[in-house]
């Protein structure tokens, strides 16, 4: 039954409530189809126009993603908090990719020179697949590019199809090593143009290096951002005597 006027939240954000709660408890679980609007029509006895508001609100909260011919896919049990520019865990990573776009990219082929070697951290001769763009919020896609991202992978059709997915769920990297190197740099014309930003001026370059359960490297991300959209903030609590005094407390 539906509410009263002016009784409580609009009814998309009840139902946009109840089909999150479905993806959150598991009923309705990361990777599966959602059902069709009129399944849903039938199931909270509302609207199209209802339904495909309330949907569309957990698709800018990350949770499901629409694709063609697909239908609406679950790509997080939670909504996303954000991007993380240092992620510390699985979740940060799958985060990262769910909250973000890589707009425009561009796929290639490339064999890693000594240059190109030293840059990734693989040897020379290694083959890859190229998969690069400015990278934007899913939720704020007006805003300038949060970086320029160069994915990398072996060239293998698995591996291609794996890149171009647009989502990915923890357990996807939870078996993988993931290093994270950052370092100094200027932009390219390239990357200046995609970003909206000056060539040559001051950038950061995250590089995180996948490796399997045998340390072998599978997959490689670049991820530049101009100086002046990248920051880190850390606290190193005080210490007395060698061990670390608790927040809110004073060292006797």
């Amino acid at each position: 039954m539906r509410p009263a006027t002016g009784s409580g939240p609009p009814r998309y954000q009840q139902i946009m409530q109840a089909i999150s709660d479905e993806i959150s408890s598991g009923r309705i679980a990361v990777g599966e189809r959602l059902p069709t609007e009129q399944e849903f029509c039938l199931q909270h006895n509302a609207g199209r126009h209802t339904i495909r508001e309330a949907v569309r609100g957990l698709v800018d909260a990350g949770m499901v993603e629409r694709r063609p011919r697909v239908g609406t896919i679950v790509i997080s049990a939670e909504p996303i908090a954000g991007y993380r520019l240092l992620p510390a865990s699985s979740e940060d990573i799958a985060s990262n990719v769910n909250a973000t776009w890589i707009v425009r990219p561009r796929g290639e082929v490339v064999v890693a020179d000594e240059v190109m070697a030293r840059r990734l951290g693989c040897r020379v001769g290694d083959r890859w697949f190229r998969f690069a763009g400015p990278r934007v919020l899913r939720d704020d896609r007006k805003s300038d590019p949060v970086c320029y991202s160069e994915q990398h992978v072996p060239d293998t059709p698995v591996a291609r199809e794996v890149i171009a997915t647009p989502s990915l769920t923890a357990g996807d990297v939870a078996d993988q090593t993931i290093e994270q190197e950052i370092r100094a740099d200027l932009l390219t014309d390239e990357q200046a143009l995609a970003l909206h930003a000056e060539p040559g001026s001051a950038a950061l370059v995250i590089i995180r290096r996948h490796r399997d359960t045998e340390g072998h490297l599978i997959a490689i991300g670049i991820h530049t951002h101009p100086a002046g959209r990248f920051s880190i903030k850390t606290t190193v609590a005080p210490t007395t005597g060698g061990k670390t005094i608790p927040r809110g407390t004073t060292p006797r």
